[in-house]
This record gives structure tokens, sequence and C-alpha cells, in this order.
């Protein structure tokens, strides 16, 4: 399973969705890398919409390569910054993998992030109760991360989903009466919980 994941976050400006998007595959692509391209479709005022690539790495010597050949090559470096032209922002973030998710047969064409802030101590128990919750499912299997650096009461979990049929199916089952108990548990070790639901536009296994 992937140890660490690259994430990097990219607000088009108004009017450059579409080319920031397309620009961001194919710069991906030329990566020869497992991951994906994702844009989110519904999100919170305070969740900006954003264009995602995600790329996983097997291990933190195999992340820090990726470093490594990025400031090595002037073109890739060109092309970052040619992007970022585009762009009212661009957020690079590092998380930890906890727990690895498990893609839906044919791969995830949706996916929904839930971030939770914990309260100050309780962070660990957050990701105890997010591991006990995701063996309980039966509809879909969640990635779990945590940041490397920023803001460190943080919990990720990144459901991916085959269609938006199933994730009427997995929200119907994180609502019912079996999961009461971890809804009341995780409220009481939290201050604060956020969801995007993005559209996996490119997808790679390297």
């Amino acid at each position: 399973m992937p140890s660490y994941i690259q994430q990097i976050r990219r607000i088009p400006k108004p009017g450059k969705s579409e080319s920031v998007l397309q620009r961001s595959i194919e710069r991906f692509k030329s990566l020869n890398r497992r991951g994906n391209v994702n844009f989110t479709i519904s999100a919170s005022g305070e969740s900006e919409g954003a264009i995602t690539t995600d790329i996983p790495c097997n291990s933190a010597s195999d992340l820090e390569s990726f470093h490594d050949a990025f400031r090595s090559s002037p073109d890739s470096i060109k092309v970052f910054d040619e992007i970022a032209e585009e762009c009212s922002k661009v957020e690079l973030h590092m998380y930890r993998v906890v727990e690895p998710g498990v893609q839906p047969q044919g791969g995830a064409k949706y996916n929904s992030r839930s971030i939770f802030i914990a309260k100050r101590g309780e962070v660990q128990n957050v990701l105890e109760t997010l591991k006990d919750l995701r063996s309980a499912f039966e509809t879909v299997t969640p990635l779990i991360t945590v940041p490397v650096g920023g803001n460190a009461d943080t919990v990720r979990a990144v459901t991916p989903l085959s269609s938006l049929d199933q994730l009427e199916e997995w929200t119907n089952e994180i609502a019912s009466d079996k999961f009461k108990a971890y809804r009341e548990r995780i409220g009481g070790l939290t201050i604060h919980r956020f969801v995007e639901v993005n559209r996996v536009e490119y997808r790679s296994q390297g």
C-alpha cells in the first residue's frame, strides 16, 4: 500500500477551470506514476472548489525521490509555474496513509473527502474510531490519512466511489442505526467536520 500521498491542489482563476484541468492531467501523465486528477463538484463555502492531483508514493524515500526529480527538472518547474499562473491559489500537501482505501471494481469515478478536526489531544482516538468504522462498512472501504505538516489535529477519510448511486448507498449506510454509536463517538472527539465530493477525471495505475 502507498505510505504517503503528495497532493497538488489548484484553485483555478475564473474562466480557467478547463485549461487547468487539462494541463494538470497532461502534467500528471508525464510522471508515469499511479494516482489521479479530480475536481470538486460539491463543497461548502469553507472548502474552495479545486482541481486536485493525488500521487501515491510507496515510502518516504519514494516521496523524496519524487521531490528530487521535480527540483532537478527545469521543464517540470516551468510547467508547474505556467499552470500556477492560471490559478488563484496552489497548495501542496503531504499525507501519511494510516489505512488504505479499496477501489471499487473498474476504479473510482467519484470520491468523498471527509475532513475531521479533532479536539486537542484526541487525534489518535479519532483515528481508532475511524478504523473501527471503516471495517464495519459493507458498501465502501475508505482511505484514512493524516497530514505531514499543517493542522496536526486533522484526520482525512477519502471514500472511493463507483457512482453517485453508490454515494447514496454509503450515505444511507452511515446514517443508519448500525452506525449511531460511531457517529456519537466521532462527534464527541471532534470540533468540526466538512465534506467534499469530487469527480475523478483521470486515473493511472502507473
